[in-house]
């Protein structure tokens, strides 16, 4: 069962400043999303980045709709298993009616990224597309993400920017960057245990992509 009200009454409580509001945002934008961001050719391309195998767990954080489930369900096969979190309840319902079409395990809950709730050193690999620029404790959501995944793992975290090609475009990138910051990959905020493999700049400049690896301690 999909534990939404469950955990409703304590992220009422719980989850404070721009994660509210955005759970609020994401329940209105849930009917529309996938016409939005759910191309079969970003999704893949981010569940290929993952390098998982058959039979392994993987959590997706920010999981909205489900859009990458049936791309993450083909990477793991049916004797392995996704988690994913999500503060609206609008987008994990979508992504529950995603989950009875494909055929590995997924179980969702109603969950802020900053405070997950599974023991460290569980998951293979860990994914986050899209929200995190305006997370209320985006440290603390790297933190957490580092926290549950095992040590080698890889974790791929993008989001929106803007990097625009050319002279032109990198002043008026500076210039936009500069008036919201947060829109810029966190790397300041990446804890010990996260290794940086690289940082891309990917769809024409309009989204970064972080790839990292859990280190030892």
């Amino acid at each position: 069962m999909l534990p939404i009200k469950k955990n409703m009454e304590r992220l009422t409580t719980a989850v404070k400043g721009p994660d509210r509001w955005f759970s609020h945002i994401y329940d209105l934008l849930a009917p529309i999303y996938d016409l939005l961001w759910a191309r079969k050719e970003m999704r893949h391309d981010l569940a290929a980045r993952l390098r998982l195998q058959p039979g392994q767990r993987v959590l997706e954080t920010g999981i909205g709709t489900g859009a990458n489930l049936p791309y993450l369900c083909e990477a793991v096969g049916c004797s392995g298993h996704i988690e994913g979190v999500d503060v609206s309840a609008g987008m994990l319902c979508r992504a529950e009616r995603r989950s009875t079409t494909i055929s590995c395990p997924v179980h969702l809950t109603l969950q802020n990224a900053a405070d997950l709730p599974f023991p460290e050193d569980h998951f293979h690999a860990v994914l986050h597309f899209g929200g995190i620029n305006f997370f209320t404790n985006r440290g603390k959501a790297l933190q957490e993400m580092i926290r549950v995944a095992k040590v080698g793992a890889r974790l791929v975290i993008a989001d929106e920017t803007l990097a625009l090609p050319g002279g032109l475009g990198k002043f008026v990138s500076r210039g936009f960057l500069g008036l919201i910051p947060r829109l810029r990959p966190p790397l300041q905020l990446l804890p010990p245990q996260a290794e940086l493999i690289q940082v891309e700049y990917w769809r024409k400049g309009f989204f970064y992509i972080m790839e990292l690896r859990k280190k030892a301690a």
